[in-house]
């Protein structure tokens, strides 16, 4: 049986499929050129499931275009990456509030008895996977 898959996973996946295939543009000397079909994934604001959906894009070492000062998870993102001496757990506990209204203490709280406790993990996860592939 299948592991039941996050909708940011199977995006990556399908993103990751479609740019397997190829195009054919023109002929030159009666030989087709071929190019894969690019794919290009633009965050533009986006929520905590967009913070997911960019880490697994960028695992399939896809790009990602964020654009920063339209709001929320894509400011985020950008901030982030743009300071290198930023902490994660400190980022999230300054910013969390402000830009997506939830309380950063749920998000950092690592009580293993509440089955919350791997999303609110998560972020914290996600956001240093995204950094490290900041290149794409």
């Amino acid at each position: 049986m299948e592991k039941k898959r996050s909708y940011a996973e199977f995006h990556a996946s399908v993103l990751k499929d479609i740019i397997k295939h190829k195009i054919y543009f023109m002929t030159l000397e009666d030989k087709a050129l071929e190019w894969n079909v690019p794919v290009l994934t633009i965050v533009a604001e986006g929520d905590l499931d967009t913070i997911e959906a960019v880490k697994e894009v960028l695992k399939k070492d896809l790009p990602i275009l964020i654009i920063k000062g339209s709001g929320k998870a894509s400011d985020f993102i950008a901030e982030f990456i743009e300071n290198d001496t930023i902490m994660i757990s400190e980022y999230i506990k300054d910013k969390t509030p402000l830009l997506f209204g939830i309380s950063s203490h749920d998000l950092c709280e690592l009580d293993s008895k509440d089955s919350d406790s791997n999303q609110r993990n998560d972020l914290m996860s996600n956001m240093e996977a995204i950094k490290q592939n900041k290149c794409l």
